[in-house]
């Protein structure tokens, strides 16, 4: 079962982006086991956010990095240290994507997370 929460605890129309990202975590965990998906507001000025993916692995890896929107720009940088697969990277690419279009089209937005395994 997919647990997808959003702050503010709103509902969301169900349009094609929740079900995107859903689709795209779903695709991820059958590469890698996903403990957690996090988008979460650092710096509500900059709107910075962490954005976070942890492994449900014995030993967790975690792929982190930052990511902030300037004037339509989407900036990010990175402090990955796990080695992951390119066959695992390839299906996060599209959770990061669907989980961008999301605080873009819902900038009241300040946290999207998926609680897995």
């Amino acid at each position: 079962m997919i647990k997808l929460t959003f702050t503010p605890d709103v509902i969301l129309p169900w349009d094609d982006l929740p079900v995107k990202l859903i689709t795209a975590i779903r695709l991820l965990h059958a590469k890698t086991p996903i403990a957690e998906v996090l988008a979460d507001l650092k710096d509500p000025l900059t709107r910075r956010f962490l954005y976070r993916i942890t492994t449900a692995d014995a030993v967790p890896r975690i792929f982190k990095q930052s990511i902030r929107f300037d004037d339509g720009a989407v900036l990010m940088n990175f402090d990955v240290n796990d080695w992951w697969e390119e066959g695992e990277f390839v299906p996060h690419r599209d959770v990061r994507t669907h989980t961008i279009a999301l605080l873009k089209k819902y900038p009241a937005l300040t946290r999207i997370k998926y609680d897995g395994v």
